[in-house]
């Protein structure tokens, strides 16, 4: 796929810090506030999105693009936490922990196949939902998945085959979590 780090291209005038990615520009933004900061990226469709990422906790150069790559669908960076988790053997017990916000708790999942290239990891996601649509998590805040409203916090997911089993599990956390992936 001719992935390569993304490249520090320095500030603008404004003294926000700008990155080149496959299918995206990621920009830091320093003075969002204090213990935060906030990547916004532009997806290869053209459609702005951003993360606010708690820095108290998580340090910004631990932080690395997330890319989902299907055919026919959009490519969409998402920001991941690195923790304690391998890449050696079966990519079946395999997880990741997202970290979106400055929520304690995190989302965990396990990829139908998973890949790495350079610095990136790249997930292929198998399957729609039973809505026929592609997105896998609710977003940050909107605790709704296939339009029916939850009372749990986090999502559990993983890949079986074409197929996608999800089911709903209540955590201990001050928000809600997740992510639409594409």
């Amino acid at each position: 796929l001719g992935f390569e780090f993304p490249r520090d291209e320095g500030e603008d005038a404004l003294g926000i810090r700008r990155y080149t990615d496959y299918g995206a520009i990621l920009y830091e933004d320093k003075g969002f506030r204090d213990k935060a900061k906030v990547i916004t990226y532009m997806t290869v469709a053209g459609e702005p999105h951003e993360e606010i990422i708690d820095t108290g906790e998580i340090k910004i150069s631990s932080i690395r693009p997330f890319v989902l790559a299907k055919p026919g669908l959009q490519h969409k960076a998402v920001l991941y936490e690195e923790t304690d988790y391998n890449f050696g053997g079966d990519t079946s017990k395999k997880t990741i922990s997202l970290r979106l916000d400055s929520c304690m708790g995190s989302l965990s999942f396990i990829p139908q196949s998973i890949e790495i290239i350079g610095d990136y990891i790249v997930i292929l996601c198998e399957g729609p939902n039973n809505t026929g649509e592609s997105e896998v998590f609710v977003e940050p805040g909107d605790p709704d998945l296939n339009n029916n409203r939850v009372a749990c916090w986090g999502w559990h997911c993983r890949w079986l085959g074409l197929r996608r089993w999800c089911k709903r599990s209540c955590v201990k956390s001050a928000c809600t979590y997740g992510a639409k992936l594409y």
